[in-house]
């Protein structure tokens, strides 16, 4: 009996690994970025303790590797390899496919090296832009600050804008790789290929990310509601961040992750196709 014929719950089918390396985004309609959000829940409600599962051990790892002194940049270069994880889990159940947890780690299997580069490019942008960052607020804060008069408002605002500027810069970098991540593990794209075709993709596709934003937004808007009892009773704000944190990581995180899944199969003609037949 060949033993070669066994499958690997793990790998990707054969055909889904397309020759296009680098290919270009489709331009959809503006309510498609609310479609994706529909098209995400409809995937979600068919298992949702699957995704749950997956964000929660997320969001373990994440913690756990960030707690370590100097290896925390490790969370960093690893996440896109979980993140890919879950794109191949959440593809499977769209296909109506079998998966579980174990899916999650898919990407250590089968295109680790390119994920790893896909951390290592957001690492290193990341740490340019906090640099930056750093150097504004700096150099702010030298020339504004003045023995007599104490700092001048008007650059301590400007060094504080600045800063705030680098880590929204790094928020957006962070969803860019995310796209990537799911772009190298399920359409075989070359993580420089995959970084450049995701910004792409926001520039030909700026008003569905509009729509998508406005309604992702919303909806991380919504886990913010338990805090306002804090309005009526600070003794409250603890209370309100339990069901805060339990909306966020069981339902509006994997509901959101899995929405730029649906992003990407609708943009790129690759994913989708691996998304409808496994090729």
């Amino acid at each position: 009996m060949n033993q070669d014929a066994t499958p690997n719950p793990y790998e990707i089918p054969a055909a889904s690994l397309a020759t296009t390396h680098d290919q270009a985004p489709r331009r959809v309609p503006a309510m498609n970025g609310l479609a994706w959000v529909v098209s995400a829940w409809d995937i979600f409600r068919q298992r949702p303790g699957l995704f749950i599962g997956m964000t929660l051990l997320m969001a373990i790892i994440n913690f756990a590797l960030g707690m370590l002194p100097l290896i925390g940049m490790l969370a960093s270069l690893l996440s896109p390899a979980l993140i890919g994880g879950f794109a191949l889990a959440t593809c499977k159940v769209d296909r109506g496919e079998h998966t579980d947890v174990g899916d999650l780690f898919a990407g250590f299997k089968q295109n680790f090296s390119q994920l790893l580069v896909v951390g290592a490019i957001f690492l290193g942008i990341s740490f340019v832009l906090l640099l930056v960052g750093g150097i504004v607020v700096g150099v702010c804060l030298a020339l504004g600050l003045d023995f007599d008069r104490g700092l001048s408002p008007g650059l301590l605002v400007a060094g504080i804008m600045g800063f705030m500027l680098s880590m929204l810069l790094i928020m957006m970098l962070f969803i860019t790789m995310s796209y990537a991540a799911m772009m190298v593990m399920l359409g075989n794209f070359e993580p420089a290929a995959a970084y450049r075709q995701a910004f792409n993709a926001f520039w030909v596709n700026i008003l569905p990310f509009l729509v998508f934003g406005v309604a992702s937004g919303l909806l991380y808007a919504l886990c913010m509601l338990p805090l306002l009892l804090g309005l009526f009773d600070t003794t409250l704000i603890l209370a309100g961040i339990v069901p805060m944190l339990l909306l966020l990581l069981l339902l509006v995180s994997p509901w959101m992750t899995i929405a730029i899944y649906t992003g990407v199969k609708d943009m790129f003609d690759d994913v989708a196709s691996a998304a409808r037949t496994g090729s």
